[in-house]
């Protein structure tokens, strides 16, 4: 049962990131999210250079992870935490 819950929460957090992916996608432009992306860019530069190669150059988590030199892991829960703040301040807007 509790593996179970376990691979549903994980499911979950993919179809999120999933989701937030498309919406940025196809928003690069939208004033809230270039905002965000400057907050980043002043205050994370790690998750900034993140958020540009993930979101804006699509490349893949292994090619940002070889060009960063950090961990496939690490470059994924990142990925996770900037797609759950850029959904709840999609949602609060």
């Amino acid at each position: 049962e509790i593996a179970q819950c376990l691979v549903g929460s994980e499911m979950c957090i993919r179809d999120r990131n999933a989701r937030v992916y498309d919406w940025v996608r196809f928003n690069l432009d939208n004033k809230y999210l270039l905002k965000y992306k400057e907050q980043l860019k002043e205050n994370d530069k790690r998750k900034y250079y993140i958020y540009i190669y993930y979101f804006e150059e699509n490349k893949s988590i292994n090619k940002i992870a070889k060009i960063m030199d950090i961990d496939i892991q690490r470059i994924g829960e990142e990925i996770g935490t900037m797609s759950h703040h850029i959904e709840y301040w999609i949602r609060l807007r």
